[in-house]
């Protein structure tokens, strides 16, 4: 069995909602830590790029952020009774989505 969802995070809806000034503040002090970092210039300034850009480009295209999971389970029968016997779920990213879908207002 596969069931195929969205997750839909946006202000007002947790407590641990982030906006995008904090995000922004967070993301200084990652970008900080990681010019500390003991790896080549190139990887320290490919980290940097990712998580200023992450952080700027995101929150313009909207403080809602709507994105893909799946879930894949199997089932048994026993007793006249459908068990899961296994479940596996996955979503793209870890905290706010590397990869999440967008509204379009004109479609």
């Amino acid at each position: 069995m596969a069931l195929f969802a969205t997750v839909t995070r946006k202000p007002g809806m947790e407590p641990r909602y982030r906006d995008a000034e904090t995000i922004r503040k967070t993301i200084l002090n990652i970008i900080n830590a990681k010019a500390e970092k003991d790896w080549s210039s190139k990887r320290i300034l490919q980290e940097i790029i990712h998580d200023a850009s992450w952080a700027l480009v995101e929150y313009e295209r909207s403080p809602e952020f709507i994105w893909p999971i799946r879930i894949t389970a199997n089932l048994v029968r026993r007793e006249g009774k459908w068990l899961i016997k296994q479940m596996h779920w996955s979503f793209p990213g870890e905290g706010y989505p590397i990869v999440r879908l967008i509204k379009h207002e004109n479609r």
